[in-house]
């Protein structure tokens, strides 16, 4: 990474007004989490090319992904004066709005962007997670399934697609996940718990103080680990540290901590099936299972790798009736029995349980539980 960026530097130096080299430096530095950097090299390639849409399109993202929406719209509105008739810049408007929450003017800007261009499968999806916040579930099936007329590969209206039509698989797909964690990566953290005030590592490093009480020396696996928010509870409490995660750019932050002993890059439930018996004392999963349907599989899993009065310690969302259910955010909830049920059939003991509230969503609390259960009736740890 640090070579790409000195081979794309050296690039400016060679031709210091080149705005392509500008921008590709920039976007280097944001998928490698260097917002400031980024958006200083944005603005730079904006000065240099202000007749490209791309470039206040580019800027707009990365104030948006900083979190700084009200300058987010006045770059993008003051490029929408300019281009009237881009379609990406009324896309890009039309995501800061969605971000800022004038979901009305949201979709009037991405409807633009549609009349503009029809064939803007990105601007259709966008309008369908609107409508659905909207609670206009028929109107935004259509429009993920027009975003897959357009293209068939789009992991994101796919799956919002099937879980409306009750078509949802246990799982999202693979490259779903990893992509919407790959291209979130660079603001994860800033965005979950400085906005959405994001409390899951927080509270579950509170239920594993009570349940654990002073245990070191353990072998703990952090379940999509991500940015490994978890890390700096879990390190005190572990001789090894392992983080799992499908998203190489969340593990290149998980990296940078220099916390875990091993970080793979695997899908959960085919890194469980790989390993032998009882070989953890901990396992982690903070946010995790709200991209799993069905638990049993993962659960089972898990309860395989753990040793005999081993620790698994959770967090759910809250599904309030029987079962599991997805949200409009494509999220799976879970409901207390449900989880009851699994935990009596795979042998687990309640050591800890707890309802929380885990974030906030459109100015909403989004609750779920926390949990922890041991391996068998042996509660040794």
């Amino acid at each position: 990474m640090r070579d790409q960026e000195a081979l794309l530097r050296r690039a400016i130096e060679r031709n210091p007004a080149s705005a392509a080299a500008h921008s590709e430096l920039a976007a280097h530095l944001y998928a490698t989490g260097q917002l400031d950097k980024s958006l200083r090299e944005f603005e730079l390639a904006c000065r240099l090319a202000p007749e490209v849409p791309q470039g206040h399109y580019n800027l707009a993202a990365t104030l948006n992904a900083c979190d700084d929406k009200g300058a987010a719209l006045g770059v993008i509105e003051q490029a929408e004066r300019v281009f009237p008739d881009s379609a990406l810049i009324q896309y890009g408007k039309a995501c800061v709005l969605q971000g800022l929450g004038r979901l009305d003017e949201a979709k009037a800007s991405f409807k633009i962007a549609l009349d503009l261009d029809p064939r803007h499968a990105d601007a259709w999806y966008g309008l369908g997670v609107v409508l659905l916040c909207q609670g206009d579930s028929l109107r935004a099936g259509n429009a993920f399934e027009r975003a897959l007329d357009i293209a068939p590969e789009h992991a994101g209206a796919r799956y919002m697609r099937d879980a409306l039509s009750g078509q949802v698989r246990t799982r999202p797909d693979e490259s779903f996940v990893r992509n919407l964690f790959d291209s979130y990566a660079a603001y994860y953290d800033e965005h979950m718990i400085g906005q959405l005030g994001y409390r899951a590592p927080e509270l579950l490093c509170g239920a594993l103080a009570a349940v654990l009480r002073g245990a070191s020396d353990l072998r703990v696996l952090d379940l999509g680990c991500g940015t490994g928010l978890m890390a700096s509870c879990l390190r005190p409490l572990a001789a090894h540290l392992t983080g799992v995660d499908l998203a190489q750019n969340m593990l290149n932050r998980a990296r940078a901590l220099a916390c875990y002993d091993s970080l793979e890059c695997c899908d959960v439930v085919e890194y469980l099936g790989k390993q032998h018996q009882s070989t953890q004392d901990l396992v982690v999963a903070a946010d995790l299972f709200t991209y799993f349907a069905d638990l049993e599989e993962v659960f089972a899993a898990t309860r395989y790798v753990l040793e005999p009065g081993g620790v698994f310690a959770f967090t759910v969302e809250e599904h309030q009736g029987e079962g599991w259910s997805v949200g409009s955010s494509g999220r799976f909830r879970h409901a207390r029995a449900y989880l009851e049920s699994l935990r009596d059939e795979l042998d687990y003991t309640t050591r800890f349980f707890e309802r929380i509230v885990i974030r906030h969503e459109g100015g909403e609390p989004c609750r779920g539980f926390i949990i922890a259960w041991s391996a068998g009736n042996d509660s040794s740890l």
